[in-house]
């Protein structure tokens, strides 16, 4: 009877361990030779792609995968569980730079050795969750520690909390994962900053590295490049034929790669090359003002876009992100006028510890007041004056808002337009403001180390161009005047 009950309790015992229901490895042998339940933890086994490294190979239990201190981003990560025969398995996913969560994406969640991330494409990994699921998951936690760009080793996270700088421009440069019984607490590893979560970006107590603005000269149009340590945004590309001279003078930089992209409003002049940068670059953001075109250089845009999987960014007033240790801020349009594109302007601050440059693209007077109404800071120490110098922006109320100490004029040589004004020339000498032009100066560059400004030319004591007798078109609607030769005349079927 005795060995009919030990035969069946065997064979119980075999089907509990073949469904899974109680793991192989909680058998063991105690000195008698009898069976005994042990408490057996499943691993976990992890590894990272790292920038100009590569796949690092898997690391397990708590050891570092990545390079901490040595400023190299994470652009990948794949997680493995040796699940000891528990039914449990490891789900994860990424938030990307410029993509955002990867559960927001067609991406999702990944799981059991799948990448999260984007390995080759040089977006940094700036948070991550992860999470155990299955039957058994609840037995155990899993705990994850990130090394964060200017903050180091953060507290530990678990099952599924958000560890990093989601959304704030800060690379993850290493983590650490570890599975424990349930209940057990955090690992014991080197002293770490508190979890960080925070809802607004923070600016980190060392930055790293000038920021450097290119106005670059492209005549009678913009094209402006920032650059923060390895980040880089590009506002305005200029006219279609300025495409490959502004292509040449960002790779001449040393970028490879352009984090944001901002097309402030959909004038030729403006967003001309721009269709010709996106087929060039890997970018992660592309913002356009919700104005619409009919031209085909505004559809040669958009077709760059869809032709790449990506998609346009609306500007929000008052929201801010990151460009590696800058903080830049969208300030316009708070209103605009589909009959005015430029009163659709995309406006930009960015601040850099103590230095602080605006981005007005071609915004006018009255973009200026909703600003002023809207109570932004608008102090700055560097403004790119709106609209080429126009007698359309830069109001004597804007200059007492921004007090600016610098004032770059993006104009070209000769041009008709008369730009800069007269009357715009004055309001900024009157106000003791120094002015470059890219006319006069060339290329100009500002460099702040966040606390000084310098150029690589001289403020020039501008002389205003004087304006010339031209001849001016009417749209049908009465609402538009195009100057003869305006590269929009003939799209309005005038004269």
């Amino acid at each position: 009877m005795k060995k009919k009950v030990l035969s069946r309790l065997v064979v119980f015992l075999l089907m509990v361990v073949m469904t899974g229901l109680l793991p192989i490895t909680a058998f063991a042998e105690n000195g008698n030779n009898e069976s005994v339940l042990t408490q057996a933890t499943p691993g976990c086994s992890y590894q990272t792609h790292v920038q100009n490294v590569g796949w690092q190979g898997f690391k397990s239990n708590g050891d570092m995968s990545g390079t901490s201190g040595r400023s190299l981003r994470l652009e990948g990560i794949e997680i493995k569980l040796d699940n000891q025969g528990y039914d449990l398995g490891v789900s994860y996913q990424t938030h990307i730079q410029n993509i955002g969560w990867e559960a927001n994406t067609n991406r999702g969640w990944k799981s059991n050795g799948t990448m999260s991330g984007t390995e080759g494409l040089s977006y940094r990994l700036e948070a991550i969750q992860i999470k155990l699921i299955g039957a058994d998951a609840a037995k155990f936690d899993i705990y994850y520690q990130v090394h964060a760009e200017n903050f180091g080793w953060l507290g530990w996270a678990k099952n599924g909390e958000s560890s990093g700088t989601a959304g704030y421009g800060y690379r993850l440069e290493g983590i650490r994962i570890q599975v424990v019984p349930a209940g057990q607490g955090a690992p014991t590893v080197t002293t770490a900053l508190p979890f960080y979560d925070k809802n607004a970006p923070v600016e980190p107590e060392n930055p790293t590295g000038d920021l450097k603005v290119s106005y670059i000269d492209v005549g009678q149009t913009d094209s402006i490049l920032i650059q923060q340590g390895d980040h880089a945004m590009l506002i305005d590309a200029a006219n279609n034929d300025d495409a490959d001279a502004v292509k040449n003078y960002i790779s001449n930089q040393g970028v490879s790669v352009l984090d944001y992209v901002i097309c402030t409003h959909p004038h030729e002049d403006h967003i001309g090359g721009m269709d010709y940068i996106v087929n060039s670059f890997n970018i992660g953001k592309i913002y356009l003002p919700e104005a619409t075109a009919t031209t085909k250089t505004y559809q040669d845009l958009l077709t760059a876009v869809a032709n790449k999987g990506m998609q346009f960014n609306s500007p929000t007033p008052g929201k801010s992100f990151m460009l590696g240790d800058a903080t830049c801020t969208i300030l316009g349009p708070i209103n605009w006028d589909q009959a005015e594109l430029n009163t659709s302007s995309i406006v930009l601050k960015v601040d850099y510890v103590n230095n602080s440059f605006l981005f007005t693209g071609d915004a006018e007077a009255v973009n200026e007041q909703d600003m002023i109404n809207a109570g932004y800071d608008l102090n700055v120490d560097v403004l790119k004056v709106g609209h080429h110098g126009s007698t359309s922006s830069t109001t004597q109320s804007f200059l007492d808002a921004t007090s600016p100490s610098y004032a770059i004029i993006s104009v070209g040589a000769g041009n008709t337009y008369g730009h800069p004004a007269a009357s715009t020339i004055t309001l900024l000498q009157n106000d003791g403001i120094k002015i470059f032009r890219t006319d006069l100066n060339g290329t100009i560059v500002a460099n702040s180390d966040g606390s000084n400004i310098t150029f690589n030319t001289t403020p020039t004591n501008s002389t205003p161009v004087e304006p010339t007798d031209y001849t001016v078109y009417k749209t049908t609607s009465g609402t538009k005047y195009h100057k003869d030769r305006c590269s929009y005349l003939s799209s309005s079927k005038i004269p």
